[in-house]
C-alpha cells in the first residue's frame, strides 16, 4: 500500500498574494529537451549506466508524442497538447556550460542556448550532495575547470524560458537541500522564474524495469498535476529487496496560495504564467521515506 504524500510550505518573505495566470498548451507551443549521460570519460570518470538514456527517452518520446486525432477525438498521444522534440542529447561533449547561467558566467555559460530555452527538460546524470546543493557529474570540464554542474553557483534556470526541470539524479533534492533549492529557480534580478523542480531524496535507481515509470510520468502529467505524477510514478518500494526510491516535487510562488496552486495545478497542458516573485517554496514528499545513500526523509536535516 502506498503511503500518503504530504505537502509542506515555507515562507521566504511575506510580500502579498497573487493568483497565477493560466495558459493552456497547444500542439507545438512548448519545447522538450533531454540531456542524458550513460558513459563517462577519462577526464571525468564515473560508473557507466547504459539504460539511463532509455529511461530519459521514455519520458521524452511520450511528452512529445503528438499521436493521432480523428474528427476532434484524440485517439492516442497528446494531439493538440504535445511538446516539440527540440533536443535529445546523449553523451558527447557534455560539460557544465549548457546548464550554467550565461549572465552569471558570460565567458562560458551557455544555458540560454540549451537547457533554458526548453519549456520542460530532463537531466539524467550521477548526482551528489555538495554542501546542501545538488551537483551533477558531466563528461568534460568547461569554464569552472571541474567535472560538475553545481546548483549552488552555476545552475540558474527559468530566467530565459524553462518552466519544468526534472532531475533523474541521485541526491537531487535531499532533505537538507530543500531550504536551498529555490535558488535554482531564477537568476537574481530576473522577472522570469522556473515553475517546478523534481528530483530525489537519496539514491534513485536505473534499470529496464524503471523505463515504463518515466513514460507513465510524462503521460499522466497531461491529466494530473506534474508534481503529483512525479510522486506517484517515481515512488518505488523494495528496490533490491530493501530500499525505497523517494521522489520530491518542489515549486515556488509569490504567496503561499500561489505556491500550492502551482504545485497542485500545473500540468504539461495547463502551464501557468511565471511567478511574480519567489517568496515561498512548497514541496511534496513521503514522510520518513528511506532510500539508499541517505537517512529517512526528515530525520537528519544537516546532511
Amino acid at each position: 500500500m502506498r503511503r500518503g504524500i504530504l505537502c509542506f510550505i515555507v515562507a521566504l518573505t511575506t510580500l502579498g498574494f497573487a493568483n497565477p495566470g493560466v495558459a493552456l498548451a497547444g500542439g507545438g507551443t512548448y519545447d522538450a529537451h533531454l540531456y542524458a549521460i550513460t558513459q563517462w570519460t577519462t577526464t571525468c570518470s564515473a560508473g557507466a549506466r547504459d539504460l539511463w538514456d532509455d529511461m530519459g527517452k521514455a519520458w521524452y518520446n511520450e511528452v512529445t508524442n503528438s499521436g493521432f486525432s480523428f474528427f476532434g477525438w484524440c485517439l492516442w498521444g497528446h494531439c493538440d497538447d504535445y511538446y516539440n522534440a527540440a533536443r535529445q542529447w546523449v553523451d558527447g561533449a557534455m560539460s557544465a556550460a549548457p546548464f550554467t547561467d550565461r549572465t552569471l558566467f558570460p565567458a562560458w555559460g551557455q544555458d540560454t542556448s540549451y537547457v533554458d530555452i526548453a519549456d520542460a527538460a530532463m537531466i539524467c546524470t550521477h548526482g551528489g550532495d555538495d554542501g546542501g546543493y545538488w551537483r551533477g557529474k558531466m563528461r568534460n570540464t568547461d569554464g569552472n575547470g571541474d567535472c560538475y554542474i553545481n546548483a549552488n553557483t552555476e545552475l540558474r534556470v527559468g530566467d530565459w524560458d524553462l518552466e519544468f526541470l526534472h532531475l533523474s539524479s541521485c541526491h537531487s533534492l535531499d532533505d537538507n537541500m530543500i531550504p536551498n533549492a529555490y535558488r535554482v529557480f531564477s537568476r537574481a534580478g530576473s522577472s522570469r522564474i522556473l515553475h517546478q523542480l523534481d528530483g530525489f531524496h537519496g539514491c534513485m535507481w536505473i534499470g529496464s524495469s524503471f523505463i515504463a515509470d518515466y513514460e507513465d510520468f510524462a503521460d499522466d502529467a497531461f491529466d494530473i498535476p506534474i508534481g503529483l505524477s512525479w510522486m506517484l510514478n517515481m515512488y518505488r518500494t523494495n528496490v533490491n529487496g530493501q530500499w525505497t526510491q523517494c521522489p520530491i516535487a518542489y515549486a515556488v510562488g509569490s504567496s503561499a496560495d500561489d505556491c500550492i496552486n502551482r504545485l497542485t495545478g500545473e500540468r504539461y497542458n495547463n502551464v501557468y504564467s511565471d511567478p511574480s516573485a519567489v517568496n515561498y517554496y512548497c514541496y511534496y514528499y513521503y514522510p520518513n521515506c528511506a532510500p539508499d545513500c541517505e537517512t529517512p526523509f526528515g530525520q537528519d536535516w544537516s546532511n
